[in-house]
């Protein structure tokens, strides 16, 4: 286990929503999701930032409440033809495990169990266990509510090529919650000629045989932060591939579009010299921008110049987002969060741009609108998105995300308000609600027609109020 926060990581990359299915650090089917065994905490409704389901069409490992954990699996040549080494890497926040008090240091501790089964879930011969306990120890109490993804854990385990179903359970030792996933893996045999796993890391350094384990810490997420962040670091490696080991590497949108490619070279670290070749490849953030995207390699074959095809292709999701623990979205979904956020004609903007140029795009945007420059974060996108999930937590029983009914669209563009006044069903005027905004000298009515859940409306009046207020705050 590894926290994160110990170590120097501005080269990664963060979230941001996938389309379609993408299978992580895989050729393609590689694992496919099962049944979750624990459905998404408010799946029903409230799915509109929930990056679970996002994860999970990917193909990684992605749990919810009451214990949220990210993983991913990737594929690297064992010590012989007939294994495979499956690297299990999974990511949790700090607020996810119950810190106690240690002396001056407080700690939590957690258990992960992984179980590879040759049949379903629970039954068929094992061909790979583990059982790990792990101690988490912070600097301070403060440290114990942090929401990002800080805690790596990682362990690789040796299996023969088949397929399996593994089955991953994180159970927080020090309360009683814990979230259990199951998952399909196809492992292939690495021969002669093919790719590992594109591997989505903090840090790696190559092997120098198949007969050790890579040292590396993966970034289970596949993740980046978008303005703090400015390459994605993958690890890759090629067996008994045609000298030179050549390897094209491409970044393309979820539709397909290609954004960015490069020609590696991939160094030999045993004799003879191709029988393990290796490369470490920076995507630029860049050049991809904010969104969802796939990254792509595949070996040139030493006929390339004929036209010959590659001998193998590698994917991977990769995601990239405005903070560690933002949402995650494709393009599409995240200009529709943003609706509140900024004027229609810069959403416009961003919208009618190509692929090739949404990232520059996404980079005037973000200067354009970031309230503190001299800082990596943009303060006004994070208050923002929280207010966002706020408005889905608060406003759930309505029968839309909290984040569109019309007391979310208040709470998000004007934040809390001073003092509410709730009334009681009175004849066929329902439920009313004000909201009162002392410093604007504002009077927001909501009515519920319905008595009990249902819809809360702002009134014609109030409306007109709340959206004078919006157009002019927007152009001050």
């Amino acid at each position: 286990m590894l926290h994160r926060s110990r170590l120097v990581l501005r080269r990664a990359v963060v979230p941001l929503l996938l389309a379609g299915l993408i299978g992580c650090g895989a050729r393609h089917g590689e694992h496919d999701r099962l049944s979750p065994r624990r459905a998404p905490h408010n799946s029903a409704r409230n799915t509109s930032l929930d990056p679970i389901p996002v994860y999970q069409r990917a193909g990684l490992l992605a749990a919810a409440e009451p214990l949220p954990f990210v993983g991913s699996m990737h594929y690297l040549a064992g010590a012989t033809p007939d294994s495979t080494l499956v690297l299990l890497t999974l990511s949790l926040a700090n607020h996810a495990l119950a810190f106690s008090t240690e002396g001056d240091s407080p700690r939590a501790a957690y258990t992960v169990v992984a179980d590879v089964r040759a049949g379903s879930a629970n039954s068929g011969p094992s061909a790979g266990h583990i059982e790990a306990h792990e101690v988490v120890r912070i600097a301070s109490l403060k440290e114990a509510v942090r929401t990002d993804p800080s805690i790596v854990f990682q362990k690789f385990i040796t299996v023969a090529p088949g397929v399996y179903t593994l089955t991953v359970s994180v159970q927080d030792d020090g309360s009683i919650h814990n979230s259990t996933q199951d998952v399909r893996l196809a492992v292939p045999r690495l021969d002669a000629g093919t790719l590992s796993s594109p591997i989505v890391v903090y840090q790696a350094t190559p092997r120098i045989d198949r007969a050790a384990a890579p040292r590396m810490i993966a970034n289970p997420r596949a993740t980046a932060v978008f303005g703090r962040d400015s390459v994605v670091q993958v690890y890759l490696e090629g067996y008994a591939l045609p000298s030179p080991a050549r390897v094209v590497v491409i970044t393309r949108t979820p539709e397909g579009t290609e954004l960015w490619r490069d020609t590696v070279t991939m160094a030999g670290h045993s004799a003879p010299i191709d029988t393990l070749a290796t490369a470490r490849v920076d995507i630029p953030i860049t050049q991809i921008g904010v969104g969802t995207f796939e990254v792509e390699a595949a070996t040139i074959s030493a006929d390339a110049s004929a036209g010959a095809p590659a001998s193998d292709t590698v994917r991977a999701p990769v995601f990239v987002s405005f903070f560690d623990d933002g949402a995650i979205a494709t393009f599409d979904d995240m200009l529709s969060y943003l609706r509140y956020f900024t004027t229609p004609d810069k959403l416009d903007a961003l919208r009618n741009t190509t692929p090739a140029d949404r990232a520059a795009a996404w980079a005037a945007f973000w200067a354009a609108t970031d309230p503190v420059p001299s800082t990596p974060e943009h303060e006004g996108i994070r208050s923002y998105f929280a207010r966002l999930q706020m408005a889905n937590d608060r406003f759930r029983d309505e029968d839309e995300p909290g984040w569109l009914t019309d007391r979310g669209k208040v709470l998000i563009i004007l934040g809390e308000p001073d003092q509410i006044l709730k009334s009681s069903p009175m004849n066929d005027r329902g439920r009313i609600e004000t909201w009162l905004y002392s410093q604007r000298q504002l009077e927001l009515v909501f009515v519920n027609r319905t008595g009990t859940g249902g819809r809360w409306q702002l009134t014609p009046s109030s409306e007109m109020q709340f959206e004078s207020i919006v157009q002019r705050e927007r152009t001050q």
